[in-house]
């Protein structure tokens, strides 16, 4: 499992069984494209900028006391119970002494007084409302399909996810000014979509694409004190769109027997092979894996979803710093994957597409338990063993309130995930697909007794399922 450390938080990252964590902190080497010279006026300039005051880091912010989450209500409704699930499950499983706010309750027009201590924020401005209100006074431009930093608009990169620390401005002809803030947003809708585990923790400025990291940096104060981003690292993907291999398209039909089923593109893209010729057996496989998360889950309008296979997993690592045989970016709704025999790929598929799927259909997991219990009980198994066989095999159990919890995180992937699997079978046959969705898979910690009461059982009924 790949997970990654924001400060105190550490949030799950959709990854396949087995998948190993990025060698210390190496990249696929980076191009210094034409962003990264025009973030900033000049080297000499940039070099004479001031640093921001206080924190600059999601680190640093973190660690400079207990934070108070803002959670944006401007989106649609499925939009603003995402954002909310996540933020209170961020805050159930690692800041359980801190605040959520609604969004509505800060007066931004009274500069940084109208302000909570330690904000962070989630949402883009157009799922976002104060975002949206101090717009004109911010150092980037957001809106749903683009992000424009320094002289660069981004609007043709696919959904972007942006961790940064931005700096406090105060008052000027813009506007009133406002505090320092930690933000998490998308130029997707929610564009939230398990952001916390992008990386990005001791970057001030971080976005992250389809492929991870995209561009690194900072940003500087010019001699007015107005911040600037300054790109360190940006990754060129100019070549891979215009010379990357040729995508071939298939529709993914929602789950049967709805008649309101209704199908999405699915479009897949192989960097060692041709789709339609020798590997069409894994083109069959990625189509049956995703198949069988729909009906599963009974998702009856599928987002549209994007898999890149790979030939081995050096070249999976080279393009995307993850060496495991598949991994899911939910927020930018791709997969990748390495090109296995068919059988094992469409499970592979099964269990990384349930995260794309489930997120997009149910909305964020309450927990590293039924994000990661849901996707094993869809692919049915876990590295190739049937899920039922598990139940002998499992030498240390854990109960079900620690898997809810942060400790999820630290245990291994062999222990955690067959467990998680289970008790989401269980969970399942007992109460049904639908009560899970409704309230069980967006439970965490803290609201887990309120949820087995609304789903029509208890905490204790459950956990005796997997005794």
């Amino acid at each position: 499992m790949r997970s990654r450390s924001l400060a105190l938080v550490a949030a799950l990252a959709a990854c396949s069984p087995g998948e190993k964590a990025p060698a210390g902190s190496s990249a696929t080497p980076a191009v210094t494209s034409s962003a990264a010279l025009s973030a900033s006026a000049s080297s000499s300039a940039s070099a004479a900028a001031a640093r921001p005051k206080g924190p600059t880091t999601p680190n640093e912010f973190y660690a400079a006391g207990t934070p108070t989450f803002v959670v944006g209500t401007a989106g649609d409704e499925r939009s603003d119970r995402a954002i909310r699930t996540h933020v209170e499950w961020i805050r159930a499983t690692f800041f359980p002494d801190a605040q959520i706010v609604d969004e509505r309750s800060i007066d931004t027009t009274k500069g940084p007084a109208g302000w909570p201590k330690n904000p962070v924020l989630y949402g883009g401005p157009h799922v976002n409302w104060v975002l949206r209100s101090i717009g004109s006074q911010l150092p980037f431009s957001m809106k749903a399909g683009e992000l424009e930093l320094g002289l660069d608009e981004m609007d043709d990169e696919g959904d972007l996810a942006m961790v940064t620390v931005v700096p406090a401005r105060g008052p000027t002809m813009l506007g009133p000014g406002y505090p320092s803030f930690l933000l998490y947003a998308g130029t997707g809708t929610p564009g939230i979509e398990e952001i916390n585990a992008i990386g990005g923790g001791t970057a001030a400025l971080f976005v992250a694409d389809a492929f991870g990291q995209f561009i690194v940096g900072d940003w500087v104060l010019d001699s007015l004190g107005i911040a600037k981003p300054r790109f360190k690292i940006a990754h060129e993907r100019e070549a891979l769109e215009h010379d990357g291999p040729k995508p071939v398209t298939a529709t993914l039909e929602g789950a049967a027997p709805s008649p309101k089923g209704k199908g999405s593109t699915v479009t897949m893209m192989s960097f060692g092979g041709n789709l339609e010729a020798e590997q069409a057996p894994q083109r069959e496989a990625i189509m049956r894996g995703l198949a069988t998360a729909v009906k599963k889950l009974g998702v009856l309008e599928p987002t549209p979803i994007t898999v890149f296979l790979y030939p081995n997993s050096e070249k999976k690592k080279k393009m995307t710093r993850n060496a495991g045989d598949g991994h899911a970016v939910p927020f930018a709704r791709t997969l990748h994957v390495v090109s296995v025999e068919p059988k094992a790929l469409e499970r592979l598929v099964a269990h990384e597409g349930t995260h794309i799927l489930a997120a997009k259909a149910w909305g964020p997991a309450g927990s590293g338990l039924w994000g990661e219990g849901l996707a094993v009980w869809v692919a049915g198994g876990y590295q190739g063993v049937p899920l039922e066989e598990w139940k002998t095999k499992i030498t240390k159990k854990s109960s079900v309130e620690t898997l809810l919890g942060k400790a999820f995180f630290s245990m291994p992937e062999e222990e955690k995930y067959p467990q998680a699997g289970l008790f989401a079978a269980a969970a399942i046959k007992a109460v049904g697909i639908e009560k899970v969705r409704d309230h069980l898979y967006g439970a965490n910690s803290l609201s887990w007794a309120d949820a087995c009461k609304q789903a029509g059982t208890t905490p204790e009924k459950l956990q005796s399922l997997v005794e």
